[in-house]
């Protein structure tokens, strides 16, 4: 990932995007049945997501993650469907 320097708004968005992004990737893995999933996004998201140990990255090829899903994203995701 380029090393950017970001504005608080952008840092706020970013946030912001990552935790509806947690409900997608918890979706998708009860919709499947298990807590690894394979998902299609830019990098920043993923990456806030690991920083935040809401998911871990299992295999990663250009903008394909592999992830597994942790507690703190199903948290994550409940709350973020309870607003």
């Amino acid at each position: 990932m380029v090393d950017v320097t970001r504005t608080a708004g952008e840092l706020k968005f970013i946030d912001q995007e990552a935790r509806r992004l947690t409900v997608e990737w918890c979706r998708k893995a009860v919709d499947q049945g298990t807590n690894e999933v394979t998902i299609t996004v830019p990098e920043v998201y993923v990456l806030h997501a690991v920083s935040k140990k809401w998911v871990s990255i299992k295999e990663q090829d250009k903008r394909q993650f592999r992830l597994r899903i942790k507690g703190g994203c199903w948290n994550t995701a409940a709350a973020f469907l309870k607003r």
